[in-house]
Parts: structure tokens; sequence; C-alpha cells
């Protein structure tokens, strides 16, 4: 009975000696995380408005040079107060076809109010959104491409919150936060 005994226990002190050897050191063969290994946690807001304000900045820059290249006079192309859309006052009433056609060619799917020789143009709802949930998406892109150039094992970077425009980057091995800051802001 003990030489079975003797025999199991050297097979299990072999086969945990066996697994001790294949796996030493454990930190080139299991990757730690932030919790282990230390390193930053950054929270990133992105500016969803600024997106919104360079989409109708350029519908603004487009109408403005098609009314031109089209010969038709307007006094001014401007962004509405509320930041999500724009006025174009003083066109020509007679030319009313032909700034419809030019704005159902640039915003074809934005509300458009003509009022005289005055035009209410605004982004609606969906669109404002989509043009959100896409900058945010381009800066999640971006950020891990700047995070596979830091050369970080196995990061998080991740939407985070109700709104969707915050961006959570976790960095194991990386404790210098303003580094990771300006690294992934440049």
């Amino acid at each position: 009975m003990s030489n079975t005994i003797m025999w199991k226990v050297g097979l299990i002190v072999g086969v945990v000696a066996l697994s001790v050897w294949r796996f030493y050191p454990p930190k080139e063969t299991i990757n730690l995380g932030l919790d282990l290994q230390g390193g930053s946690h950054l929270v990133l807001q992105v500016e969803t408005s600024a997106a919104v304000k360079s989409e109708v900045d350029l519908a603004i820059n487009r109408i403005g040079q098609m009314l031109k290249e089209k010969a038709i006079p307007y006094s001014t192309i401007a962004s509405a107060t509320s930041g999500f859309g724009m006025d174009v006052q003083g066109t020509d009433p007679a030319r009313s076809t032909d700034v419809r056609e030019i704005l159902d060619t640039i915003v074809p799917n934005w509300s458009v109010t003509p009022s005289g020789a005055d035009w209410s143009i605004r982004i609606p709802d969906a669109i404002r959104q989509q043009v959100e949930a896409t900058s945010v998406d381009t800066t999640l892109t971006v950020l891990r491409q700047r995070v596979d150039e830091l050369g970080v094992k196995e990061p998080i970077i991740q939407k985070q919150g109700s709104a969707g425009d915050r961006i959570v980057v976790e960095l194991p091995g990386i404790d210098d936060p303003e580094r990771a800051k300006n690294v992934l802001q440049d």
C-alpha cells in the first residue's frame, strides 16, 4: 500500500513541478490587467456638438458655393442660434425653385422652411444623432490606432455612459497618465 501511495504522491509532485517549470516566469506568459499590474485609466469625452457644427458649416459652404455658381443672389447664410441648422436670407423669391433644388441636393433630408426670400434649414434629430455616433466611432478607431502604437498589451477602449459620448481607455503598464493623455490627444 505504501508503495502505491508513494507512487501517487511522486506523480502529483512531478505534475506540479512540470506545471511550475512550464509557466515560469508568470509575467511573460500571463498578461496582467490594470488591477494587478497598474497602469492608466482615462475617461475621455467626445465633443459631439463640434461634429454637428462641422457638418452644418460644411453644408453652409456648399450651399453658398452652389448659389454663387448658379448666380442666385442672397444676403447671408449663417448658422442657426441652436447650432443645429442654418438660415439663408435675402434670396430672390423668383428663383425659389432653384434654391429648393440646391437645398435638396446638398441637405436632402434636412427640414427646409421657406419664408419669402428667407429659408430656415434645420438638421433633424435622427441625422444629428447619426453624426454624433459616427464622430464617437471615428474617435474610437483613432484611439485604438494610437494605443497600438504605444505597444500596450490588452488595452481596454470602449464607449461608456448613456449618452455614448464618453470613452474609457485602460492602459495596463503605462504608469504616467499625462504621457498617455498626450499620445492619445495628438
